[in-house]
C-alpha cells in the first residue's frame, strides 16, 4: 500500500474563523470581556470595540462563555462548518 502524500500548506483549506462582538443590552461594545471555549482550553479577551476572534478551531458545535465582573455570565453556541465564510456572533451581556 502507498500512503497518500501529506498536503502542502498551500493546499490545505483554512477552517472558518469565529469573529464576534460583545455588547451590553443597549448595543454598546464591552471591552475586557473574557471569552472562552472551555472544551478546547481556548481563551481570548475583547478589545476596545468589544471584538474577539478565534482562529483554527475544529469544525462542529462550540460553546462560548463570556465573563466580566459587573455582568451576568453569558453563553452562546456556535456551529462552525469545515469550510466557508467566517462565522460572526454577537454576545449580549446584562449588567448585574
Amino acid at each position: 500500500l502507498i500512503a497518500p502524500a501529506p498536503l502542502l500548506a498551500s493546499e490545505r483549506t483554512a477552517a472558518p474563523t469565529v469573529r464576534g462582538v460583545v455588547t451590553d443590552t443597549t448595543g454598546r461594545p464591552i471591552s475586557n470581556v473574557t471569552v472562552s471555549i472551555s472544551s478546547l482550553r481556548r481563551v481570548t479577551t475583547t478589545g476596545p470595540e468589544g471584538r474577539f476572534v478565534f482562529d483554527g478551531l475544529p469544525p462542529g458545535r462550540h460553546h462560548l462563555d463570556a465573563m466580566l465582573l459587573g455582568y451576568s455570565r453569558t453563553d452562546v453556541e456556535v456551529d462552525l462548518p469545515a469550510a466557508g465564510p467566517d462565522v460572526n456572533v454577537t454576545i449580549v451581556m446584562r449588567q448585574t
